[in-house]
């Protein structure tokens, strides 16, 4: 009998080493490391048929070994815990189906037949139904899931993402061992159950912290039900609240560093009650906001849809039931009309975030929206009739056009957020929009003016914090600010010549420090939390500034100073929720540290900063300065951000 002779092996540095599958389908030469430097090359799938012989020599690749095994473990484990959600999700559907067909039978006969089908051939489809819309749903579930690996997914030129990946192939940075996270997201089991006083924590931080930027559920029916017992809660109240303490504990702050029952086990908890509840069209709406904030929040999507088709769907329910258009104000429907324009912006806001990070389109375009912002006033859980009468008379006055003050309440940021997602909105438009034969009356200048009007809007800083006494970080408005610049700046200055170039790097660059220092200010006030929006924001801030440093030299960097080592540093506390976050943090200490070098060189050099004239110095006599820069040779030279744009648009 002949057998398959064996895949041969190739030796290399005394090591025994077997070609990867795709390799061997390739042929092509494979190191044998996991994943190859082939299949990494193209961010492909690197998976080995047999067992590989590999005998690492030196302690950073067993580190790397035991890591890549550790991944492959917390895999199986996220791929398992999501198996036995699917089944259980399937057995009781089953058992619901089958016991509708029993209590059928049990119905009386009508001319001989039990139920409502007239004949033989529409009964026997009755029957198999049940068993072909299961059949019907499992497909669906496996068209929707996403796999962990999944690359494919489109992200739109000048979105955050796009920007920060193509900083990133441009430059590279060295690989290390990946460190496991501070943050240990094990099911970690209390013997006697939950103390209450930790679920108390993590519905503080939801409604604390979510819920003042996403006002999905009324405070007062989550607080309501927290004080419930479990047997009198229903499928809907178990859904709502076991997704609020995920959420919290997703929302652990970045000061709190420390391990903590897995938020996964309120998330499988509150989807096992969403498939027994029945739910109303606002309901809905409100289970896929509150599935996406917290699907938004997790390092590794493992939920079948992303958090951006979450939220759009959410969005769509909305339209779809009228609630971004203005209703009558009547003072009997008041209270609810308020709720449902803060349930609105919620759901507006996070998908505006969401499609500007990926460079999407969005569910709506503003010109359909005409339902006025929230108004600034917190409502009681049980508001009297003299609150209610405030409200009806302040919303009439809103919805007659008549101008008024607002007061600072925990409304305020929450209001502040949705104008500039507004404006945001305007430079996804100009800047990401596909079809360029189509007008547009709108103009980088013209979204800058309303920037720095919205700035200028905002409430003072001593008045804010004087008024919110804490509960506020003020940083806040700062972030939203200088955010909404560099979004605007970036695609502008990669789209410009090198001339047009000097004066936007100029703007970018104070920009870009004030993301760092309001992010660190967050930090402080302990705010701050994590999220890949704010991720790649750091990320991109600091790279703008080291690239403005590299071209104004000595003294620029010297006012800089602060500002990049709070990037360092908060790009240091985000990859510690999100590993893979690493690569880009790498790139950043590496030009950080190489700047830092060499500016300290010029520091023992310049006496003080009058030896360089900085009227003269000038974006293109900069370039002398410059070819002291060993880097130049990486790539980061005055065509950066050309290169970018290639990298983005091929």
């Amino acid at each position: 009998m002949l057998t398959k002779s064996p895949v041969r092996k190739k030796k290399k540095n005394n090591r025994v080493l077997l070609a990867c599958n795709r390799c061997k389908k390739k042929k092509k030469k494979c190191d044998g490391r996991q994943p190859c430097r082939s299949c990494k090359g193209v961010e492909a799938q690197c998976i080995y048929e047999t067992s590989r012989s590999y005998f690492p020599t030196t302690s950073i690749e067993i580190q790397h070994n035991v890591d890549t095994k550790i991944d492959e473990l917390n895999r199986l484990r996220d791929e398992l815990a999501n198996a036995k959600v699917k089944i259980r999700f399937q057995n009781d559907r089953i058992k619901k189906l089958e016991e509708s067909q029993t209590n059928d039978s049990d119905r009386p006969s009508i001319n001989g037949i039990n139920g409502q089908p007239q004949d033989i051939s529409m009964q026997s489809q009755e029957k198999k139904s049940p068993f072909a819309r299961i059949t019907f749903a499992t497909a669906i579930m496996k068209i929707l899931y996403h796999d962990q690996n999944e690359r494919n997914e489109y992200i739109g030129s000048f979105a955050i993402l796009s920007i920060s990946k193509a900083i990133r192939n441009l430059l590279g940075a060295p690989r290390k061992p990946k460190p496991p996270p501070v943050f240990l997201d094990g099911d970690y089991q209390y013997p006697y159950g939950i103390p209450i006083s930790i679920e108390a924590d993590f519905l503080k931080n939801f409604l604390n912290i979510s819920h003042n930027r996403y006002m999905i559920i009324r405070p007062g029916d989550i607080k309501k039900v927290f004080g419930q017992k479990t047997s009198e809660r229903s499928p809907w109240e178990e859904f709502y609240l076991s997704i609020s303490l995920g959420i919290g504990c997703r929302l652990v702050g970045l000061l709190h560093v420390t391990s903590y029952l897995s938020p996964e086990f309120y998330f499988r908890n509150a989807m096992k009650h969403l498939s027994d509840a029945n739910l109303n069209s606002l309901q809905k709406i409100q289970a896929c906001a509150l599935i996406a904030i917290f699907v938004g929040k997790c390092y590794n999507n493992f939920f079948y849809l992303s958090s951006w088709e979450l939220i759009g769907m959410a969005m769509r329910m909305l339209i779809q039931n009228g609630f971004h258009r203005k209703k009558e104000v009547t003072i009997e429907g008041c209270v609810e009309y308020e709720f449902m324009k803060r349930l609105f912006w919620s759901v507006y806001d996070y998908e505006k975030a969401l499609s500007l990070s990926m460079g999407r389109p969005t569910s709506i375009n503003d010109e359909f929206i005409d339902i006025p912002l929230p108004l600034s006033i917190e409502l009681a859980d049980n508001p009297t009739k003299q609150d209610v009468t405030l409200l009806y008379k302040t919303q009439k006055m809103q919805q007659d056009g008549v101008d008024f003050v607002q007061p600072i309440t925990r409304l305020t940021s929450f209001i502040q957020t949705s104008i500039i997602r507004q404006i945001e909105s305007r430079t996804h438009i100009l800047f990401y929009s596909v079809n360029t034969l189509i007008p547009n009356a709108d103009s980088f200048e013209l979204i800058m003016n309303s920037i720095e009007k919205w700035h200028a809007d905002i409430p003072p800083r001593a008045t804010f914090e004087k008024t919110m006494e804490g509960k506020e970080s003020y940083d806040y408005f700062e972030v939203l600010y200088h955010r909404a610049r560099l979004l605007l700046l970036l695609p502008k200055m990669m789209l410009g010549s090198h001339k047009q170039r000097a004066s936007l790097l100029k703007s970018a660059c104070a920009s870009a420090s004030g993301i760092c220092d309001g992010y660190m200010g967050m930090h402080e006030d302990s705010v701050l939390v994590f999220s890949m929006f704010a991720f790649h924001t750091a990320f991109l801030a600091g790279v703008t500034m080291v690239y403005y440093i590299r071209f104004n030299g000595y003294s620029h960097f010297l006012k800089l100073r602060s500002s990049m080592r709070s990037c360092s540093n908060l790009l240091l506390m985000f990859s510690e929720r999100w590993p893979e976050g690493k690569v880009y943090q790498d790139i950043f200490d590496t030009l950080w540290d190489f700047v830092e070098t060499k500016m300290g060189e010029k520091e023992n050099i310049v006496d003080s900063e009058k030896d360089f004239n900085l009227k003269e110095h000038n974006y293109f006599h900069a370039q002398e300065e410059a070819n002291n820069f060993s880097w130049m040779d990486d790539g980061f030279n005055e065509d950066f951000w050309s290169q970018i744009m290639s990298d983005i648009t091929k």
